[in-house]
């Protein structure tokens, strides 16, 4: 389960409004290219897609790779020419927008624009499923609504690669981070619900997240590793508190008798089932030399 920026594809035969979207989309962290011709934008996504969808799909499948792979996938700068979403114009001189839009396929989320002329076809190729999204140039918010498209479209490109209600239900609390106090990434890195979170200026901090499972187990498991405070086993069985250790772990064992440093009170999420806990993290996981 991960999110990081990717690549914007942008077609458009009107060079002038392509850079008016490319400035709408500049305060994002997002590689933006930008096409005049669909057959070069075709060329372009066979170029570079496949390898990177086949990188997620594994992640996603195997619950995380392990610890060398996690550094690897982190640190690698081309993961970015991964292409969540595809835009384009309807009215294009050789080709119209559904008709390329189709070509792309299914491993990257489309959204289509018009105005007046293509908006009877574009709600029946949104109703067929042969794009994802519609946007009406003629809409006086445009350009307002045009950035959160494309943000929500990255979204649903890591939500697609889920099968599991529940894993579509924590991703979508994960997701509910992305562009709050400017966190662009996550990456899951434990079955227990510990993920990386990095900030635009590749700061980290760990998130542990809690559902009502592991709250109610949480207390138990920490009895197993030996002498624990009786108030941190109190704190634990009241559910509002995390034990929180991944941090510490990583850099070695933690005595039990020093739990209560890593037992946190847990903020509340209004809109999913889960509580959490953010640490933000000194020092960066992987290391960089």
């Amino acid at each position: 389960m991960l999110y990081y920026p990717t690549t914007i594809l942008v077609v458009d035969d009107d060079a002038a409004f392509l850079r008016g979207l490319q400035k709408l989309l500049s305060p994002f962290p997002f590689q933006i290219q930008t096409f005049n011709s669909p057959k070069k934008a075709i060329r372009y996504i066979r170029e570079h897609q496949f390898q990177a969808l086949d990188r997620i799909q594994s992640y996603m499948d195997d619950d995380g790779f392990d610890t060398g792979d996690v550094e690897a996938f982190i640190q690698d700068p081309s993961k970015i020419n991964t292409i969540s979403c595809v835009i384009s114009d309807y009215s294009m001189a050789s080709l119209s927008g559904i008709d390329f839009l189709q070509e792309v396929g299914r491993q990257s989320q489309k959204i289509l624009f018009s105005g007046i002329f293509g908006y009877d076809q574009a709600t029946d190729a949104l109703n067929d499923a042969r794009i994802d999204r519609f946007i009406s140039k003629a809409d006086p918010e445009f350009f307002a609504k045009f950035p959160q498209y494309v943000l929500r479209s990255t979204k649903s490109f890591f939500k697609e690669f889920l099968q599991e209600e529940r894993d579509k239900l924590l991703l979508n609390f994960m997701m509910s981070f992305i562009g709050k106090d400017q966190y662009w990434e996550f990456y899951k890195l434990t079955d227990g619900g510990v993920f990386l979170l990095k900030d635009g200026k590749g700061q980290e901090s760990f998130l542990y997240v809690f559902d009502k499972n592991s709250l109610a187990t949480q207390a138990e498991e920490a009895q197993y590793m030996g002498k624990v405070p009786k108030k941190v086993i109190s704190l634990l069985e009241g559910g509002e508190h995390g034990l929180c250790t991944y941090h510490q772990e990583i850099h070695g064992e933690i005595p039990p008798k020093d739990l209560a440093l890593y037992t946190f009170p847990l903020k509340t999420s209004e809109d999913f089932p889960f509580k959490y806990h953010i640490e933000k993290n000194p020092r960066p996981l992987f290391s960089k030399a």
